[in-house]
């Protein structure tokens, strides 16, 4: 039976639905509010009447009652409920696209303030009210950035991440990113080496971290930011985050004591022993089903391959065996490669929420590892590495993501894919291989 109303819309929840509307309304949620809302939004559904909010190519949000062209350009989707707030602001239902396509549970709230939530850019916990104020803040930082470094993807690459809304240095974005979680997660933790790394002002309005990047006049970068709804378990959102290098700023101004500025928070550590991140080929790569579905048949579906390694000129599909025995020869090559150089191989981790000690994997076959090229999954935990390497000069900016250049396609396609699964860790990491 075809679902119909709010249901046809899209998962709710209904008790967080209705506890979220029953604040807007300022009263319960009647019998008959709920009969209103499933009329009002039947209709919609059945009339073609959703509103889609979109994001153009430099990522400006617009709200449209036609779909865009491209299914990958819509943020949002939201109708009407048949209800108003107490400001008598329309009250909307909406849902937001997330990653492979999939969409967010129904969630409800006045028309100007869901705008304002889907026109605006997270990276991880830094949040920015639009786009536009994220790209500007990091285009300002990469100014300030020691040189040496190419922190953005050459456009002619072929890499699905490009084709997501992302700043104009998408590596820089994602360091930052993935530096900042890790920080988030670990800095309440006392057992880990990142425990208390991020400081805050003395009424808590305020945090201020460090970056682990260097200015141009090589010193420790640090960024302080508004402090939004912290939680007992210490995670919070970091609103507006800016570059302060004031201590006299940061002191009178923001309110922090000078105790915890000077001489400040030390850099996000991701492992504690370099054989931590050393490759040993001596151990076995122990393939399974479940992982060669994970890399081929979900990467295909999800878009992290290209599609013309995916489909032959006739358009038909590539056989899975074919695009195996590929993965196979280019590991084999990788494993060849690491034997005479072990800095061909690096060990890379999955942050996972709960972990906050770095935990060596018994075997390869629990290893997420990086060939310079070559992606498989992995049950290593914790973030052992940062989320990119310094480049070296002449090198190709996909080695930021441990892709080779020479990288075969498939792996290449994958590894770029995904540069949320890399971590950036400890100075000693950033004076090069």
């Amino acid at each position: 039976m075809a679902k119909t109303g709010l249901f046809g819309f899209g998962y709710i929840n209904e008790s967080i639905f209705y506890s979220k509307l029953s604040d807007l309304l300022g009263r319960d949620v009647t019998a008959q509010d709920k009969q209103l809302i499933h009329n009002t939004v039947q209709r919609q559904l059945e009339d073609g009447c959703l509103e889609y909010y979109a994001c153009d190519g430099q990522g400006t949000v617009s709200v449209s009652s036609s779909a865009p062209r491209s299914a990958k350009a819509i943020l949002a989707k939201s109708v009407f409920t048949g209800l108003y707030d107490r400001q008598n602001q329309q009250i909307l239902a909406y849902v937001c696209q997330q990653a492979g396509g999939k969409w967010s549970s129904v969630y409800v709230g006045a028309r100007p303030a869901v705008f304002g939530i889907v026109s605006s850019y997270h990276i991880g916990y830094l949040n920015f009210r639009n786009f536009a104020q994220a790209n500007d803040f990091i285009c300002a930082l990469h100014e300030v950035l020691l040189p040496g470094e190419q922190w953005s993807f050459p456009r002619s690459e072929e890499n699905p991440a490009l084709l997501r809304r992302s700043t104009k240095y998408q590596i820089l974005e994602s360091y930052l990113r993935h530096t900042f979680a890790k920080l988030m997660l670990e800095y309440k933790a006392p057992g880990s080496d990142n425990y208390g790394k991020i400081v805050f002002s003395q009424d808590k309005r305020y945090c201020y971290f460090n970056t682990g990047l260097l200015t141009r006049y090589a010193q420790d970068l640090y960024l302080t930011g508004e402090v939004s709804g912290l939680r007992e378990d210490g995670i919070f959102t970091c609103n507006n985050p800016k570059f302060v290098d004031s201590k006299i700023t940061l002191v009178k101004t923001y309110g922090f004591a000078q105790r915890d500025i000077d001489p400040g928070p030390g850099t996000a550590s991701f492992y504690r022993k370099v054989s931590d991140i050393v490759y040993d080929p001596t151990l076995t790569i122990d393939f399974t089903q479940s992982k060669l579905e994970h890399i081929i048949d979900d990467g295909i579906r999800r878009g992290r391959i290209p599609r013309k390694y995916t489909v032959t000129q006739s358009g038909q599909p590539v056989p899975s065996w074919s695009l195996a025995q590929m993965l196979h020869n280019s590991i084999k090559t990788a494993c060849m490669l690491a034997q005479r150089d072990y800095k061909y191989v690096v060990r890379s981790g999955i942050c996972r929420r709960q972990a906050h000690l770095l935990r060596r994997a018994d075997s390869v076959s629990d290893a997420h590892l990086s060939f310079r090229g070559l992606h498989l999954p992995s049950g290593f935990c914790a973030g052992a590495l940062p989320p990119r390497r310094l480049l070296r000069p002449g090198d190709h900016p996909a080695a930021a993501l441990g892709v080779h250049q020479r990288a075969h396609p498939l792996q290449a396609g994958q590894q770029l894919a995904q540069p949320q699964r890399h971590q950036r860790g400890g100075s000693a990491h950033r004076r090069g291989r």
